[in-house]
């Protein structure tokens, strides 16, 4: 099997970390890759760490194990930046952390790719701080290259169908945000 990509969320229990991995797995979906997202919870609690988990492929995926060396980190809660189980594998992994921070200045260990994006003060001038999960789906689409902003809305629109038309078009607008936000 051709492995394309694997891909782990961290964030905290009611931040929407399994409902991102699903978008990002429908997304990818969208654009003709075999997709997979499944979450981990240990006894999960509103606040406490939890972890999704992405996988993408080519070709139909079999293995439905935990992403143990993925090739992207999407860090949802900056203090988790400090903890161990958050870096655990991820040594060549891409990283994109949502910090007000820029990449040289979080003290992250390994020599990754680090991008930042600060989705939570983003996600604040639509009205709503859970639209962070939303801006890093839309930076994290552009720069893998997974999947376009179509592809991405409608995710969107599949995911969340039963939704005010009102909602949908804030979670495309938060996507928007992220997808035209300019690394520096």
């Amino acid at each position: 099997m051709a492995k394309i990509a694997e891909i782990r969320l961290h964030g905290l229990g009611g931040q929407g970390i399994v409902t991102t991995a699903e978008i990002i797995a429908l997304a990818s979906w969208q654009n003709s890759y075999w997709a997979m997202s499944f979450p981990y919870f240990g006894p999960e609690r509103t606040g406490q760490p939890l972890t999704s988990f992405v996988r993408l492929n080519t070709e139909k995926i079999s293995t439905r194990e935990q992403i143990k060396q993925p090739d992207w980190l999407i860090i949802r809660e900056e203090k988790l930046l400090n903890n161990p189980d958050t870096f655990l594998g991820a040594k060549k992994a891409i990283i994109i952390v949502n910090s007000k921070q820029t990449a040289a200045t979080l003290k992250i260990k390994h020599q990754q790719t680090i991008y930042t994006i600060n989705a939570s003060v983003l996600a604040k001038t639509l009205g709503n701080e859970i639209l962070a999960n939303l801006i890093l789906l839309g930076f994290f689409g552009k720069i893998s290259n997974f999947y376009s902003l179509d592809n991405l809305n409608k995710a969107i629109e599949q995911k969340f169908q039963t939704k005010s038309k009102q909602v949908i078009l804030l979670n495309k607008e938060a996507a928007k945000l992220g997808y035209t936000y300019e690394t520096k």
